[in-house]
């Protein structure tokens, strides 16, 4: 359960994030190693390396590629936040990144329909769409489909509470895979 106390929320934000901001966090994306994990239960992973648990990359049981990112990481954490944070809007649901995921969503990849599982820290996600070179992979919160573009945000509050996930990717173009950034705040 999250601890916001605020009525529930669902925005959709065009363009909240800059195109060539968009692209510097995807080359550093791209940059980032992969790190050894241990696959726990459902989609849950442990870091090899102890060292290596607030910032790590690693691919999932469904195939993407995921960086995971906490505010322990200070380096990584503060260059992301730096770019996201002055986008975000002003609510009391949005204002601290507890935690960011950046996805790539390799063609025939979808994401689950779900509930997050949050700590009592969270209280909201932000869905930044990093690219939109590809079709399919439309988000869908709460029965509603959005069909978004590189930069734009799709924000909501309430996540352990609010069903959302992505339908398949069916065609991805220059780059294969398709980028997201979560962040939950």
């Amino acid at each position: 359960m999250t601890s916001s106390t605020e009525p529930r929320i669902l925005m959709y934000t065009p363009k909240a994030i800059k195109k060539d901001t968009c692209r510097l966090i995807m080359h550093k994306f791209n940059k980032k190693e992969k790190t050894e994990v241990e696959y726990l239960e459902e989609q849950h992973v442990k870091c090899v390396n102890d060292d290596d648990k607030d910032s790590f990359k690693y691919v999932d049981k469904l195939g993407r590629l995921c960086w995971n990112i906490t505010p322990s990481s200070e380096e990584d954490y503060m260059y992301f936040a730096d770019k996201i944070m002055p986008n975000m809007p002003e609510h009391p649901d949005f204002e601290f990144i507890s935690y960011m995921q950046i996805m790539e969503y390799p063609t025939g990849s979808s994401m689950p329909f779900h509930n997050d599982n949050a700590d009592s820290f969270d209280t909201g996600t932000a869905v930044i769409f990093l690219d939109d070179d590809y079709t399919g992979g439309n988000l869908i919160v709460d029965d509603m489909q959005f069909n978004q573009n590189i930069g734009d945000a799709v924000l909501f509050n309430h996540s352990t509470d609010v069903w959302h996930g992505a339908v398949s990717y069916t065609h991805l173009r220059a780059h294969e895979t398709s980028l997201h950034l979560v962040c939950r705040l």
